[in-house]
């Protein structure tokens, strides 16, 4: 399946104001689980799509978190963008993380940053987990953008 079908609604997502910043509940009790497993390359790619975007954006180099963050489209504001889209790894997507592995990176000028680095001078990017309709035409994902003031 050509992935140019799975970006329109990821680029959608991330200019509609329903992609502001996600984090799990505090009253959460479950933690994530962090998993070995690699991503596949259909996620890569989506991320690869996602950082080129980024990129011609901010005319700079990215901090990349360098593992994804749970999915939550629990909100509200989610619902009317998923209306008549059958997701279906999103109950996995709400508990798995996964790291990033540097071979996102292809040349762009990204640098994927870990949780015990200190030096994260304009930011820091981290991406969700991709949930995928049953078909993979479409696929959701959410970020977050923490600037870092000095």
């Amino acid at each position: 399946m050509g992935i140019g079908r799975l970006f329109p609604l990821l680029l959608l997502f991330y200019v509609s104001p329903i992609a502001r910043c996600q984090k799990l509940p505090a009253s959460s009790s479950s933690q994530p689980l962090f998993t070995e497993t690699a991503l596949t390359a259909e996620q890569n790619d989506i991320y690869g799509k996602f950082l080129d975007f980024r990129l011609s954006l901010n005319k700079g180099a990215i901090n990349l978190s360098d593992r994804t963050f749970p999915i939550d489209l629990s909100g509200p504001d989610q619902i009317p963008c998923l209306k008549g889209i059958e997701v279906s790894n999103l109950a996995d997507a709400r508990k798995t993380v996964h790291l990033i592995n540097a071979d996102i990176l292809k040349g762009r000028v990204v640098r994927l940053v870990g949780p015990d680095q200190n030096d994260l001078k304009g930011g820091l990017l981290s991406l969700s987990e991709i949930v995928f309709d049953k078909r993979h035409q479409f696929a959701v994902m959410s970020y977050t953008f923490s600037r870092v003031l000095n």
